[in-house]
């Protein structure tokens, strides 16, 4: 085979080659999302729809918003909690990063909470001062807050294990150990939770959970879920939602179809097309139908007669035309 031969053979083949690498680079991709769970976010994120995210509860406040006994409206907080925040609002963080700290709440958060935020801590690991350890036993409620809210069925029961400031009392507990505590604090109060699994995807449907979500939210208050704890500076665009929900390949192969079609273009396989287009006038196979009736009915005697009655017919036409000028 000479060189030529080899060369448009390779260049042949490189279309196919690209097709299964990109094929054999999605899968790849599928196969990496499903083993991290379906979704690039953290677990607590109001982005994330797997079991552990918050999407389904920031769906539904969405819809009660500025309905009566829902709240004012619902954001997503992507800075740190300053004074500047809206005061009697809700921030709600759920399984939030936190560097090792000896306080529970910095200065502006805590000031933030006294002018009457209300700042609700949904915890599984080790927060400030506060520690967890998981639990075994129901989860009883022991004081009179939140009406309608009774029965917590977690799917993995927790308890504040220790750390728990000396001003928080306990509503639930497991055994003798609190699972949700509030802490009063100015004109507003925080509240802690140690089993977050409750407001989560997964378990938002069991026991008095829902209610639980409305009451952590409040009435009137405007929501925030806060993602800044997890690490996000800004709200995620259409590319970050379209990595979490598996298109990753997609925006790869759109600019790659680019190049390959641009790069087709520019040689051409095989001779060129024929650009041929009909140019003749209908009047043209008009006359050639006539010819072959004519040709098909009439002999050629009839014929020229028919063409010299024709020609003198015309011929009169024509000088009656001219005589009547």
């Amino acid at each position: 085979m000479s060189r030529d031969g080899a060369g448009s053979a390779v260049a042949r083949l490189l279309p196919v080659l690209g097709a299964l690498a990109y094929f054999a680079a999605g899968l790849l991709w599928l196969g990496a999302g499903s083993r991290a769970g379906g979704s690039v976010f953290a677990p607590g994120s109001t982005f994330d729809t797997s079991p552990t995210g918050l999407s389904l509860a920031r769906r539904y406040l969405a819809g009660r918003a500025g309905r009566p006994g829902g709240p004012a409206r619902v954001e997503v907080l992507v800075r740190p909690i300053t004074s500047g925040l809206m005061s009697g609002a809700t921030v709600l963080r759920v399984r939030p990063r936190h560097e090792p700290s000896p306080l529970l709440l910095e200065a502006p958060e805590r000031a933030w909470v006294e002018g009457g935020g209300r700042l609700v801590l949904g915890l599984r690991d080790a927060y400030g001062p506060l520690a967890t350890a998981p639990a075994a036993g129901r989860t009883v409620k022991v004081f009179p807050a939140w009406p309608g809210v009774s029965t917590l069925r977690p799917p993995a029961p927790r308890r504040l294990d220790a750390g728990l400031p000396a001003g928080a009392h306990t509503v639930f507990a497991i055994g003798a150990a609190p699972a949700v505590a509030r802490e009063p604090l100015g004109r507003g109060e925080v509240v802690l939770l140690a089993v977050p699994e409750a407001i989560e995807n997964g378990a938002l449907d069991q026991a008095d959970h829902l209610r639980l979500l409305e009451a952590l939210a409040g009435a009137g208050r405007v929501v925030y879920f806060d993602e800044h704890a997890h690490g996000l500076e800004r709200e995620p665009g259409v590319i970050d939602l379209l990595a979490a929900w598996g298109f990753g390949p997609l925006l790869v192969l759109l600019p790659l179809t680019g190049l390959v079609v641009l790069w087709r273009q520019r040689a051409r396989l095989g001779p060129p097309l024929d650009d041929y287009r009909e140019r003749r006038s209908d009047a043209v196979d008009l006359l050639d139908s006539l010819a072959l009736l004519y040709a098909r009915s009439l002999g050629p005697g009839e014929v020229r007669a028919a063409l010299r009655a024709g020609r003198e017919h015309s011929l009169k036409s024509r000088r009656t035309a001219d005589g009547a000028r």
